[in-house]
């Protein structure tokens, strides 16, 4: 026998069970399969309702369970939304697959939902990061000369009072805003300095003077700021002014090579 069990609102799973009704001990006739009625009430408003502690029965459904929060993983996914331009207002919004508005039209600018259900979005008074829902997560991304600051190892800029911190692909502050400037992240480390500044050189932007160091993933500092300059890791090695020249340490800050000072 087969039976379908609705699960969260998504289209039904059929799975296959043996021995769906056993005899009553008196053989009068069937009675039901405590193990089907446990399951039945698992799947009812796809949440777990027990009656009595379950033993067994609990037991027995895991397989199912795992069935049921892995195998669906397609169909458990976020719904796409597309956006689209209104040809009134010649603004912004985004609709589901249906077609039915989900975020009115009031942007100059929106970028495509990422697959963890966040966007990038411009208006008169600049780009903001916002959800499903078109609730801001970060009103300042970090900008550079094309849009938002691009995700690197998971993490990306924004701004709050002048200074830099990081977010992660959900839209949620991990490194709060704390630093002069900081630089994107490379082999888990990203380039900081306290002190700094940054100038407009025609279309772009130079960052000058200050104290360098490095921190990690979780924001915590792993290398002091110490350096005139410093660039990004890349293959566990990164370049670091020191004392007018610039010079290569490790990850733990160590000198290795020592270059020119005309590099």
């Amino acid at each position: 026998m087969r039976i379908s069990l609705p699960f969260w609102g998504h289209p039904a799973l059929r799975v296959p069970f043996l021995h769906p009704r056993r005899r009553s001990q008196d053989g009068a006739g069937p009675r039901q399969d405590p193990f089907l009625g446990f399951v039945r009430r698992l799947a009812k408003g796809g949440v777990l309702r027990f009656g009595r502690p379950c033993g067994s029965n609990l037991q027995r459904a895991l397989p199912l369970l795992a069935t049921l929060l892995f195998s669906t993983g397609t169909a458990c996914a976020m719904e796409v939304l597309s956006p689209f331009e209104d040809a009134e207002t010649q603004l912004w919004g985004y609709r589901d697959p249906r077609g039915a508005v989900v975020i009115a039209p009031r942007f100059a600018v929106a970028q495509e939902f990422s697959a963890r259900g966040i966007a990038a979005v411009a208006d008169a008074s600049g780009w903001t990061i916002i959800n499903r829902t078109g609730k801001v997560l970060i009103p300042r991304p970090y900008l550079l000369d094309n849009g938002p600051d691009p995700f690197q190892e998971g993490l990306a800029r924004f701004t709050e009072a002048g200074r830099v911190g990081f977010f992660d692909e959900r839209g949620k502050v991990v490194i709060p805003a704390r630093f002069a400037f900081a630089a994107p992240f490379s082999e888990g480390r990203a380039a900081f300095c306290e002190g700094c500044r940054e100038q407009a050189e025609g279309e772009h932007r130079s960052v000058q003077g200050g104290r360098w160091g490095f921190i990690d993933r979780s924001g915590t500092v792993v290398i002091t700021a110490r350096f005139g300059g410093a660039e990004s890791f890349a293959q566990g090695r990164a370049s670091v002014m020191q004392d007018g020249r610039w010079i290569t340490i490790d990850r733990q800050g160590h000198p290795v090579v020592e270059q020119s000072s005309g590099r």
